[in-house]
């Protein structure tokens, strides 16, 4: 669904070394495999990835194709868990136990702000990412986390 990401993993899964099935005597025999393989620019094993350069059209491009691919699932994107996530991980460290409500009230200002992110990146897709989000560094290093 994305011809940026199908490239990615492609180039990815021609460097795989790939041995022949064989039977009980060593010899080669026909038959396929799936290769299932993960990409995600935001993450520094990805080809090119890393936060420091992930721009804003790579978060709406991967934010775009996972929402889309997973519409019936319940699976989570990392940089919007991570986003979403923050201003609670953040008060926990700090030695702060919000209360549950505390916690969801929290969370529903940072899906708003999610919400306002990813169309504020549609208008500047060269524009790095981490210039966009609130903090920064905390969240940088919370994705790494992830």
């Amino acid at each position: 669904m994305s011809p940026a990401i199908d490239a990615a993993v492609k180039a990815r899964a021609e460097k795989l070394y790939y041995f022949p099935a064989t039977d009980k005597d060593g010899n080669k025999v026909a038959g396929t495999v799936d290769v299932s393989m993960a990409y995600a620019r935001h993450d520094s094993d990805s080809p090119g990835g890393g936060m420091q350069t992930y721009t804003c059209g790579d978060l709406v491009r991967e934010w775009d194709w996972f929402t889309a691919a997973n519409a019936a699932r319940r699976k989570l994107f990392w940089p919007h868990n991570a986003f979403t996530s923050l201003t609670a991980i953040e008060a926990m460290r700090q030695g702060s136990t919000p209360s549950r409500e505390a916690r969801l009230a929290a969370r529903a200002e940072r899906e708003a702000a999610w919400a306002k992110l990813i169309k504020r990146c549609r208008k500047t897709p060269a524009r790095l990412m981490l210039e966009e989000v609130d903090q920064p560094e905390a969240y940088a290093n919370l994705v790494k986390a992830f």
